[in-house]
């Protein structure tokens, strides 16, 4: 048997949302009675924090769920967090926050209105989501060979949003440079040649000093 305080709780929530929602069934009251004090202030907490505006979320639902449904949902929330049942400190705000999104999903305009703007940002989601599949089809049959009409015209598309690639020596560091390098000092030189860099003083020296270092060479 519901408490007597829960009993008084349902009867102000149909006084104060209207003939819109009617009195809760028994069964919900008593399933919201069995509910834990965590579990108010869970809900009540969810409802508060959200950081979504949206009546659907604030109720816990979806636009594809029955009107029946959110109905049941929404008794049994406003029964755990109805601020004469539930001690959180915010949970008269969450009642009414609770109550409005309620509210709105039961106007025919708002909540068709709503539907239209959940429903087109699928839409967009499917669309591209589905050109990611195709552009990378696409691109798989440039690789094989197989390239199938209309697939220059994506990879065209695809060429113009991808960002220009720097050329390599524009982010191939020089042997010296990476890490480990041995650096290069202006009044010491390495005996053994750089990696990758090869004897520059055959283009650098005078030909007195090329035949010197020539001789220094072949006697080492």
């Amino acid at each position: 048997m519901p408490s007597a305080q829960l009993l008084a709780a349902a009867a102000k929530l149909t006084e104060d949302s209207g003939e819109f929602v009617g009195p809760p069934p028994p069964a919900l009251i008593r399933e919201a009675e069995s509910s834990s004090e965590a579990e108010r202030f869970e809900e009540v907490t969810r409802i508060m924090a959200g950081k979504s505006d949206s009546p659907y979320d604030i109720v816990g639902v979806n636009y594809k769920m029955p009107a029946d449904n959110i109905k049941k949902r929404y008794w049994k929330l406003s029964l755990m967090v109805h601020p004469d049942k539930c001690p959180h400190p915010q949970a008269h705000q969450a009642f009414i926050k609770l109550n409005k999104a309620f509210k709105d999903l039961q106007d025919p305009d708002k909540k068709k209105a709503l539907d239209d703007k959940i429903k087109k940002k699928e839409e967009d989601e499917e669309m591209k989501a589905e050109l990611k599949s195709m552009l990378e089809a696409a691109q798989w049959r440039r690789l094989q060979g197989l390239a199938m009409e209309g697939d220059d015209v994506l990879l065209a598309e695809l060429d113009v949003k991808a960002p220009p690639k720097r050329d390599e020596w524009m982010t191939t560091l020089p042997p010296e440079r990476k890490p480990g390098g041995m650096p290069m000092h202006s009044t010491s030189f390495s005996r053994i040649a750089k990696e990758g860099r090869g004897d520059t003083w055959a283009w650098t020296d005078n030909p007195s000093d090329r035949a010197q270092k020539a001789k220094m060479k072949y006697c080492l």
